[in-house]
C-alpha cells in the first residue's frame, strides 16, 4: 500500500507520496486540481493507494476526482485544526505540508472527518447557500431601514411591511441612489450646494429643493452619457 498526501489550494494541489516503509517516492504539482494529474501520478508509480487531504478549499471537487481513479483504494478527509503536525511546524512549505499528511496517514495518525453522501453534500450546499442569501437580504433590509430612519422627510406610505406591494412601489418612486448622490452633492459640490441654498433662500421646502437637485443631477448624467469629454466649471 502506498500513500499520498495532498495539500489542496484554490489553482493547483501539491502532492507527496511515500510507500508502507516511509520511502519518500516524491512530490509533484498538479496545475488546476485535474483528475487527469492525480491520475498520472498513481500510474507512473503503480499499486494500490491511500490518499489524504485537509477539509478545506474546495475538498468536495479533488475528493469526487480522486473517488473516480481505480487506483485509490480508501480517500481520507482530515480535521486540518487538530492536524498538529502540519499546524505546528515551524517550516512551512506546501511540500513540508503534503509530505506531513502523507506521514500522518502511514502512521494512522490523521484525525478524521466524516465525509457524507453525495446526494447530501449537494443537500447542505443548497441549504448554506440559501442561508447566506437569506441573511445578506436581512443585512440589506436592515441597512435601508436605518437610512431612511436618518432622513424622515421623505415621504413613505403606511404600511406594516416596508418591503411589500405597496412598499417597494414607494421605494422605487423615491429613487434612492439618486437621492443619496444629491445629499452628497449639496454637501461636497459648490454647484449643487448653492443652488440647494438659493432654492431654500426662495422659500421652497428641502423635500422640493433635494427633488429639484436629483433633476439636475439626472439631466447632467444623461449630458454626460452623451458627451463624455464635457465637465463641470471649477
Amino acid at each position: 500500500m502506498n500513500y499520498l498526501g495532498i495539500d489542496i489550494h484554490k489553482r493547483y494541489s501539491v502532492c507527496a507520496a511515500e510507500d508502507e516503509r516511509g520511502q519518500e517516492l516524491g512530490t509533484w504539482r498538479v496545475e488546476g486540481n485535474r483528475a487527469s494529474g492525480f491520475a498520472s501520478i498513481l500510474e507512473s508509480l503503480g499499486g494500490k493507494w491511500t490518499v489524504v487531504l485537509e477539509a478545506c478549499w474546495s475538498w468536495e471537487r479533488v475528493y469526487e476526482q480522486l473517488e473516480s481513479l481505480g487506483a485509490v483504494e480508501e480517500i481520507v478527509l482530515a480535521n486540518a485544526l487538530q492536524t498538529r503536525l502540519i499546524a505546528q511546524a515551524q517550516v512551512k512549505t506546501d511540500k513540508v505540508d503534503a509530505r506531513a499528511l502523507a506521514r500522518l496517514l502511514r502512521g494512522g495518525l490523521i484525525p478524521r472527518v466524516h465525509v457524507p453522501a453525495k446526494a447530501v453534500r449537494q443537500r447542505k450546499a443548497e441549504l448554506r447557500q440559501r442561508l447566506y442569501w437569506a441573511r445578506l437580504r436581512t443585512r440589506v433590509r436592515n441597512r435601508l431601514h436605518a437610512l431612511l430612519d436618518r432622513h424622515p422627510d421623505l415621504p413613505l406610505p403606511a404600511c406594516s411591511d416596508l418591503f411589500g406591494v405597496a412598499g417597494m412601489k414607494a421605494l422605487k418612486e423615491l429613487h434612492l441612489p439618486l437621492y443619496m448622490a444629491a445629499m452628497v452633492a449639496i454637501v461636497h459640490n459648490r454647484h449643487f450646494k448653492d443652488f440647494y441654498q438659493h432654492l431654500l433662500q426662495a422659500g421652497k421646502l428641502k423635500k422640493v429643493a433635494l427633488i429639484a437637485v436629483m433633476r439636475k443631477l439626472a439631466c447632467l448624467l444623461n449630458h454626460l452619457l452623451k458627451n463624455p469629454h464635457f465637465a463641470l466649471a471649477d
